[in-house]
């Protein structure tokens, strides 16, 4: 697990992620959607956007999170 920012914006740019202001950010289309699918299980807020946009996703098919992501949901991170 990285110690540093500098190792995680590192991460972030071998995974060719790029970074832009949050006024660029906010002015993404997906910002200015109404909220019409509401449930009480709340799903995360991508697969909300897909279904407005009837957008097929299979969330079986993500990747199970990493060790440390799921201890720390435990309470066991360090």
């Amino acid at each position: 697990m990285p110690d540093t920012i500098d190792e995680v914006v590192r991460l972030f740019e071998q995974k060719k992620y790029r970074f832009v202001s949050l006024d660029a950010a906010q002015s993404d289309s997906a910002y200015h959607a109404s909220e019409t699918y509401i449930t009480k299980f709340d799903p995360m807020w991508g697969y909300r956007w897909a279904n407005q946009r009837n957008v097929k996703v299979n969330g079986r098919l993500e990747p199970d999170p990493p060790k440390w992501i799921t201890e720390y949901g435990k309470g066991g991170a360090k």
